[in-house]
């Protein structure tokens, strides 16, 4: 183990998305909102995982082509994941299907950039792929992050503007008997 993956590990370890991610998962949890927070854990494991070994991958890989397989190989490990919860209900439905979403544009991206890194050595696709991979993250943290916000939404309707769905006495409003 050299001394980079060591110090990079570490530093990478308070990285933004996984402290977001891991932070979700115990506000999910203090609500006891287990589909959002199945989904926030797994994330944050797998953002944790790519990050710690990011660095030992990229000195085992000076050609610079197996990293990018290695991604793909993990990004497909994180969505049969999720396909195995979906199957056995225990993700929302509407972000499964949006991370597949995602995980099949950062699929294309990283088909786009392996022979760009082989051939043209990141001539090509240097600005854009950064670019793109961090916007595909903030993605997987937005989508991660919905249940939360529209929870806080319906909490600041209710407490501010008096409205409870749970409470709607007007659904027989306009039975035809009245």
């Amino acid at each position: 183990m050299n001394i980079c993956s060591f110090d990079y590990g570490l530093q990478q370890l308070f990285n933004y998305y996984v402290l977001y991610s891991v932070s979700l998962v115990g506000i999910y949890y203090s609500f006891k909102n287990f589909k959002p927070a199945r989904l926030a854990f797994i994330t944050a494991l797998f953002f944790l995982l790519s990050y710690v070994l990011q660095c030992d991958f990229k000195s085992f890989d000076p050609d610079r082509i197996w990293r990018y397989v290695f991604w793909v190989g993990l990004d497909t490990i994180y969505v049969l994941i999720l396909a195995v919860f979906y199957k056995h209900r225990k993700v929302i439905t509407w972000q499964f299907g949006i991370i597949c979403f995602l995980q099949a544009f950062s699929f294309l991206l990283k088909l786009v950039r392996l022979p760009d890194a082989h051939k043209f050595d990141y001539h090509y696709t240097d600005t854009f792929y950064s670019g793109a991979m961090n916007i595909y993250n903030i993605s997987i943290l937005v989508v991660i992050s919905t249940p939360l916000i529209i929870k806080f939404y319906a909490w600041i309707k209710e407490k501010y503007y008096g409205y409870d769905r749970r409470n709607d006495d007007d659904s027989g409003m306009f039975d035809a008997r009245s």
